[in-house]
Formats: structure tokens, sequence, C-alpha cells
């Protein structure tokens, strides 16, 4: 193997560099050439649709017989320990619209819409969603 001299060695790799921007540039070209136009943007999506939102969430009941009947079998004691932990969320709300409602004019006031259902929710123990959406539309009015 022959050794190159260092002043041979730093001209191959000038040309070396020189050849790799040129393929670099060629390319860069070709795409220029390749893109005729910028493609117009998407419409905008339609606004959101939140009239329905409150009627949807005071709706739901996904229990509507209630909480699972416990007897004194050892399936029924396992049911009702099961519902003692996981049944009080899916139990539904007491609070009324009129008690959302006062207290979310008065959390308005001082608070905005999310701050104010979130606080009116840890309230009531009722959902969050269903206070910020009741908040969105007393904030509108």
């Amino acid at each position: 193997m022959v050794e190159e001299r260092l002043d041979q060695m730093l001209a191959r790799f000038e040309r070396e560099r020189l050849e790799a921007d040129r393929l670099y540039h060629d390319a860069l070209t070709a795409l220029d050439r390749a893109i005729q136009a910028v493609p117009d943007p998407p419409a905008p999506a339609a606004p959101y649709d939140d009239h329905q939102i409150t009627p949807i969430n005071e709706a739901w009941n996904i229990l509507p017989d209630g909480p699972p009947a416990a007897d004194r079998s050892l399936a029924g004691r396992l049911r009702s320990l099961v519902w003692r932990v996981v049944g009080p969320p899916l139990e539904p709300h007491p609070a009324s619209n009129e008690t959302i409602d006062k207290l979310l004019d008065d959390a308005l006031a001082r608070l905005s819409p999310s701050r104010a259902a979130a606080e009116v929710a840890e309230q009531l123990n009722i959902p969050r969603k269903r206070a910020y959406a009741r908040a969105l539309e007393l904030s509108r009015k």
C-alpha cells in the first residue's frame, strides 16, 4: 500500500467534497422542479357544536337498576365489597341544574370558566365535564 502525501490527500478530499456538493445541489434542483405549486390549505373545520353536551351528560346513566343486589353468599359479599369501592362514582349525581347554575354564577364572577367548573365540580361531587359545559353556556349569556 502506497502512502499518499498530505497535499495530495487534501486535494483529493477537496475534490470529493466538491463532487458531493454538486450532487446535493443537483438533487435539490430536481426537487424544486418537481414541486409545481404550493397546495391550498384545507378548509377550516366546522365549529364545535356544544349545545348538546349538557343534555347528553345529564342523560347518561350506566346503572339504571341501581347497585347490584348483595346477599350473604361469598359472591354477594364480594359484590358488595367491590361496589363500595367502585360504586360511588357510578351512581347518579343528585345535584340539580339550578344548584349548579347558582354556584357557577357565583364562581364565574371571579374565575375563568374552567376554574369555576373545577371548583363547582369539586363542591358538588359532579363530573368536571358536566360543570364545564354548563359554565361555558352561562359565560356566553
